[in-house]
């Protein structure tokens, strides 16, 4: 969960939006992948956002 929450603040700070955690899994499953040689850094890599992190403002509190 810790990763989920950092990648989700990072997101917040590079495309100030406050997204859910849902998107923060996403990015950090990205690194994962990256790190571990699946995803290829020449390789296009698309992260959808479907939710917003309103929904879940009481886990940043």
């Amino acid at each position: 969960m810790k990763k989920i929450f950092e990648s989700t603040n990072t997101i917040g700070r590079i495309e100030e939006i406050f997204a859910a955690p849902e998107r923060g899994a996403t990015l950090a499953a990205l690194k994962n992948l990256l790190n571990s040689g699946w995803i290829k850094n020449d390789e296009t890599v698309v992260l959808f956002n479907t939710g917003s992190g309103h929904k879940y403002f009481q886990l940043w509190k």
